[in-house]
């Protein structure tokens, strides 16, 4: 009798689709975070670059 319960326990679990879709969501927000964390280090770096050529055209100006 418990054997019985057990594996119709099993199946129903089997069945159920419930947890598929808080799967996709984990996934689809982890490649979100990721493709803002690469998006921000690529600007980061070219923000950067930017701001030194800025400062070293700026510093090499002078006022007459």
């Amino acid at each position: 009798m418990k054997i019985r319960y057990t594996i119709q326990s099993l199946i129903r679990f089997l069945r159920r689709d419930d947890g598929a879709v808080t799967v996709d969501w984990v996934v689809l927000v982890a490649m979100v975070i990721a493709l803002c964390m690469f998006i921000y280090s690529a600007m980061a770096e070219n923000a950067l670059s930017l701001g030194e050529s800025t400062a070293g055209y700026m510093s090499d100006k002078t006022f007459d």
